[in-house]
């Protein structure tokens, strides 16, 4: 009995965090949708009878191309010092809502660690054993160093911690010591931000200079 508890529990957490990952995706995702379309369609009722009485006609897409507009000077606006502030204090005021200031945090939180991944230099998606041997993990080489003492050259792997990928752990490795894989490096970073649930079915990996390994 003990035990289908704990596998139940185990399911109710894993639909709990998963659930909520989902929302932190939608909602923000689904707002901003759902204000594009009102936008568009306030501003074409505007402006199409407007439009009809000087030209005769009314002009497709003249609601989508004006919310573009209005979109683009909006950013021009609060890309500068001003803009920064009134972003500031409207963030500053959502972030006391309840629920919304969560999601907010959240996602905001999401897109810093996908902008700062993108800006890393990320040559290649390895693995390797870590923290202790028989467990993997996945790395990206960053870069190569030499030690002059020996020659001995070593990879410099970044093993980033989830669900905060952009801090981690660098670690000093031989090539004997890492498997070479086909990942794309945005594909790992998709992993990394989902925790997992976006990832590839399969992949290869390679030990050198062994033969290519298929998991």
């Amino acid at each position: 009995m003990p035990e289908n508890q704990n596998i139940w529990t185990s399911i109710l957490k894993y639909l709990r965090s998963r659930f909520l990952a989902g929302i932190l995706i939608v909602v923000p995702v689904g707002a901003s949708i759902l204000v594009l379309i009102w936008l568009f369609q306030s501003i074409d009722n505007i402006l199409q009878p407007v439009v009809s009485g000087i030209f005769g006609q009314e002009i497709v897409g003249l609601g989508v191309a004006f919310t573009i507009l209005l979109v683009l000077i909006v950013g021009i606006i609060l890309s500068n010092y001003l803009g920064h502030r009134v972003v500031k204090t409207f963030e500053n005021l959502a972030y006391r809502l309840p629920l919304f200031g969560q999601i907010q945090k959240g996602v905001k939180q999401v897109l810093e660690s996908v902008s700062g991944l993108k800006k890393a230099s990320f040559r290649e998606v390895v693995i390797l054993e870590f923290p202790k041997p028989g467990l993997k993990a996945m790395g990206f080489i960053t870069n190569r160093v030499v030690n002059k003492e020996d020659g001995q050259e070593y990879n410099l792997v970044f093993i980033p911690n989830v669900p905060n990928p952009t801090s981690g752990y660098l670690e000093l490795v031989p090539d004997e010591k890492l498997m070479r894989t086909d990942i794309p490096v945005e594909v790992a970073i998709k992993m990394l931000i989902s925790s997992g649930i976006v990832a590839p079915e399969s992949f290869v990996a390679k030990k050198a200079p062994e033969e290519t390994a298929f998991l």
